[in-house]
């Protein structure tokens, strides 16, 4: 694996031991960390870091990238871990993690004097004694990551590491698999998650209306022009046929006067023109499409693009029906470079457990794959 490069440092970088923890694996531990501080019978969990190790000469760089928590751990008092923990541990990895190494475990628990825990230093050396494995402890209290070499059978805390970001399937599967059986939905997330796709629904239904009815509207006007012009045609024949001095044949055919006035046929032709002039219209040219009249502007002004300062605002239907299915509980955030679901959550809500209600709002495949300048739905607290 070559050096990441996407990646963000945490303190001070030992150059001859460099860590490397990816995002899912931090995002994970924390939202292990919230569930165990509101859970009072739960006071600490444990997991195996996996990923892999790079040496040149002197230098070792660690990989993390994915992890697998230990189930048993909390009620057992015993420094070994047991052949039953170790059968699940692996039964994970294998159905997970496919090419990952141990690299070290990690333990997740409130505040404690981590450097002179007996059961944790005789778990590393019960468990963990290879060379360069490493052990990494969340401080659910402090919301804190870090990390420690074992030295002459003690803990030494290392001064820093490197967060990195990519695209991490495997971890991300085993994210889900560990969640399919929690049940933390609230019934508000779920009516807010349902009231914003209402509403998106409604709009593109609204926009469909109008597409019709501007269809509709054009068909008309088309169909209108093509009959004003052909009767046009046929008043401006009539009105320029050809007096070949025989109008008294016209008169024998039309031998009735019109409107019982004193009018004869052989005067239809000046009675035609004034007809024609009444009809033909003189304003606007048969090519083109008269303007609609106001009522059908206010229907049609939605398909062509609206002003730049009013494009994002809602139209008055939008705004009821956003205020009353309770869209106030939610917000617009712009993706910037290097932002992921799990540190947008944590920068709006010092919380990752809004990850999923942030992917369900904004109706996202995956949740890895946002961009530089989206904007995405942000629920409220």
């Amino acid at each position: 694996m070559n050096t990441p490069k996407n990646v963000r440092q945490v303190g001070n970088i030992d150059s001859a031991h460099k860590i490397y923890v990816e995002d899912y694996v931090i995002t994970f531990t924390k939202t292990t960390g919230e569930s165990l501080a509101d859970d009072n019978s739960m006071d600490c969990a444990a997991a195996v870091l996996l990923g892999h190790k790079k040496s040149s000469g002197k230098e070792v760089e660690t990989y993390i990238n994915g992890m697998v928590l230990i189930d048993g751990f909390r009620e057992s008092k015993e420094a070994v871990f047991s052949n039953d923990m170790w059968s699940g541990i692996y039964d994970k990895i294998k159905e997970f993690y496919e090419d990952e190494e141990i690299v070290g475990w990690l333990y997740i628990g409130c505040s404690c004097d981590v450097q002179h825990s007996s059961r944790l230093l005789n778990v590393h050396s019960s468990n963990f004694s290879g060379k360069n494995l490493v052990f990494m402890v969340y401080d659910c209290e402090e919301k804190e990551e870090m990390f420690f070499d074992f030295i002459n059978n003690s803990f030494v805390k290392r001064r820093g590491f490197y967060i990195y970001y990519q695209k991490n399937d495997t971890m991300h599967n085993y994210m889900l698999a560990s969640n399919g059986n929690d049940e933390e939905k609230e019934e508000n997330e779920d009516r807010v998650v349902k009231d914003i796709r209402n509403i998106l629904s409604q709009r593109q239904e609204k926009g469909d209306r109008r597409k019709i009815m501007q269809t509709a509207y054009a068909a008309g006007m088309l169909v209108a022009a093509v009959i004003l012009l052909v009767g046009t045609s046929v008043i401006y024949r009539n009105n320029i046929m050809p007096d070949k001095g025989n109008t008294d044949s016209i008169a024998v055919s039309n031998d009735k006067t019109v409107n019982d006035s004193d009018v004869t046929v052989t005067d239809m032709p000046q009675a035609t023109q004034e007809v024609a002039d009444e009809v033909l219209p003189t304003e606007v040219p048969v090519t083109e499409n008269p303007q609609p009249e106001e009522n059908i502007v206010d229907e049609t002004s939605a398909v062509t693009e609206p002003p730049k300062e009013k494009q994002d605002k809602p139209d008055k239907q939008e705004e009821s029906v956003m205020s009353d299915n309770t869209a106030s509980k939610y917000s617009f955030y712009i993706v910037k470079s290097g932002d992921n679901l799990g540190s947008i959550s944590e920068k709006i809500f010092q919380s990752v457990k809004y990850v999923q209600k942030i992917k369900e709002l904004n109706n996202l495949e995956d949740e890895n794959v946002i961009y530089e300048g989206q904007k995405l739905w942000i629920p409220e607290k």
